[in-house]
């Protein structure tokens, strides 16, 4: 329930934290009322949107906080608290409330959202392969509900805590993940990802989208668990400096030759060395489109040609075309 809940409200900063907070226990208090509650075939997100989003709410907390024993003591609770608060901020949580489930609200997306054809552990039977394309004009109207479902995935394997395996190890490719907010599993996935069979690949335009949504400390965390680095195409000159820290730096020798003055001196030679990045920030920008720099782990950095699906002729007849074209 705090799982589902947290996916479908994204956390705010400064004074909307406490709402987002909120909203974020009264998502999860509607859904164990409707589990516990509802007949099994109304045990889903469009039961628990329609009695969040009903005219009705304040009568409906009124009867969760007056039922304890029916409900359960958490959304009873939380039922007490909002009412508790004064009319400006109960309306900011409910504020907060109807951001999560707006992107549902179409017709087609609630028949989307009425069933299901699988189930997460057929993930960890490799019984299936889940993707999940939107239009770009799309990312950020369903930014919720791929936060929803890839929150869904990633608690399903952070769950197992060692007591049941994957069959095959799941490759968990996130493309443009800071746009979906800060998601406290991908910190556990990255923590324990190794250990759950999990291999994450994450994906972003530059370091400083990564800091913003997960600030420097959890970014650096982020970055730090990912024994493999990619790097190419590259704009953002703070990204590149980045890069070229950690490609290190070589040492350079130099010798100079002072010749002597009289005819009878000899020659003197002297030794130096230095010590030179092995990329500056402007020469990783100014790098050729199909250019990538590879570093892994402690081993020495490479820079090679990306090997293009599209352009490769050992993929040549193996993928299909994009359904979005």
């Amino acid at each position: 329930m705090a799982l589902v809940a947290d996916g479908l409200v994204k956390p705010e900063q400064g004074d909307g934290a406490h709402f987002s907070e909120m909203a974020r226990q009264l998502v999860a208090a509607a859904i164990e009322v409707i589990v516990t509650q509802e007949e099994p075939n109304r045990r889903n997100l469009i039961a628990v949107a329609d009695l969040l989003l009903s005219a009705n709410l304040d009568g409906t907390l009124e009867a969760w906080a007056e039922n304890a024993d029916l409900v359960g003591h958490r959304p009873a609770q939380t039922a007490a608290t909002i009412l508790r608060a004064g009319d400006r901020e109960r309306g900011s949580i409910q504020t907060a409330v109807s951001k999560a489930f707006e992107w549902m609200q179409s017709d087609n997306m609630r028949h989307f959202l009425a069933g299901s054809s699988f189930r997460m552990d057929d993930l960890l039977d490799d019984q299936v392969d889940l993707f999940i394309a939107v239009p770009l004009d799309q990312v950020d109207k369903q930014a919720i509900f791929m936060r929803l479902f890839i929150n869904l995935v990633l608690g399903t394997v952070v769950r197992q805590d060692g007591r049941r395996k994957v069959k095959a190890p799941i490759l968990l490719v996130l493309d443009e993940f800071v746009r979906m907010g800060r998601m406290e599993q991908i910190m556990n996935i990255a923590n324990v990802a190794a250990g759950a069979g999990v291999e994450a690949l994450f994906v972003t335009q530059d370091t400083g989208q990564v800091e913003k949504a997960y600030g420097p400390n959890d970014a650096r965390s982020i970055f730090g668990s990912c024994i493999t680095k990619r790097v190419f195409n590259l704009n953002d000159i703070e990204t590149a400096e980045w890069a070229a820290r950690h490609l290190g730096e070589s040492t350079v020798y130099s010798q100079q030759i002072r010749e002597g003055k009289a005819p009878n001196e000899g020659r003197d030679f002297s030794y130096s060395e230095q010590r030179q990045k092995l990329m500056t920030a402007e020469q990783i920008t100014g790098m050729k489109a199909d250019d990538l720099l590879l570093l892994v782990g402690n081993r020495n950095p490479l820079k090679a040609k990306q090997n293009l699906y599209f352009k490769s002729k050992a993929y040549r007849g193996r993928f299909d075309q994009n359904p979005l074209n």
